[in-house]
């Protein structure tokens, strides 16, 4: 008779409208976690702009000048300041342009590997199963393209992208990279080039995460060499 104080029952009413309605409780969604990296970076962030405008306000305290001139200066300040964010902001944002343009340029260090891809199967039979094996796995692609592109693997069922569990938390495409010598086999080579250009703009193995070393080397390394090994590619 334990079972009720464990999984409490919803209270009915005579209609079979439930009497009690819940509430979603949610952490609140502008706070930063210390514990996420890119939280730490909003911290910090906060930290040096109060310690800014603690030393602002000293200096500006030691000139001795009235508030009105005061507030003159800091507005001053700021601007400029903004000015020059923006500024860097910019030169930033062209500079990943330009690095995300070179990263889409293939520079060979040898040629593909013979027999890498291409022939055709003589016998009827295997060349049916051959290209049903292709329609799969164009199949199980268009599914993670479309509902989990940059995350470790989606779920096929819920469609929805995971990238937890043995991958840890970060989103490295362990699908793209372990699939992507697969696709050169394959001569999928619109699904190829993309998977190709992901890894080259996106894959970024600069995180805080636990990974299975096995995953990584069979996924990862794996799927790194082997396409450099049919490609020649050195992205890869």
């Amino acid at each position: 008779d334990a079972g009720d104080m464990f999984l409490p029952r919803v209270r009915l009413g005579p209609d079979g409208v439930p009497l009690d309605k819940g509430k979603l409780l949610r952490h609140d969604e502008e706070a930063a976690d210390p514990h996420d990296l890119n939280d730490k970076e909003k911290l910090q962030l906060k930290i040096e702009q109060a310690w800014e405008q603690d030393k602002l306000n000293q200096q500006i305290k030691n000139m001795d000048v009235n508030q009105d001139e005061a507030d003159k200066l800091k507005e001053s300040i700021r601007f400029e300041k903004e000015n020059v964010l923006k500024k860097q902001k910019e030169e930033e944002e062209k500079r990943k342009y330009h690095e995300f343009e070179d990263a889409k340029k293939v520079n060979k260090d040898h040629e593909e590997h013979p027999g890498g891809r291409g022939g055709e199967p003589s016998d009827p039979d295997v060349k049916a199963k051959r290209d049903k094996v292709r329609e799969m796995m164009l199949h199980a692609w268009n599914g993670y393209e479309r509902y989990g592109w940059g995350a470790n693997e989606h779920r096929p069922i819920s469609k929805q992208a995971h990238s937890g569990s043995i991958f840890g938390s970060g989103s490295l495409g362990a699908t793209i990279v372990d699939a992507v010598d697969t696709l050169y086999i394959m001569e999928l080579d619109d699904q190829y080039k993309k998977a190709r250009d992901w890894i080259a703009q996106s894959l970024n193995f600069d995180i805080s995460a636990d990974l299975s070393v096995f995953e990584t080397n069979i996924r990862f390394v794996g799927g790194l060499l082997s396409t450099y090994a049919l490609t020649g590619d050195q992205i890869f």
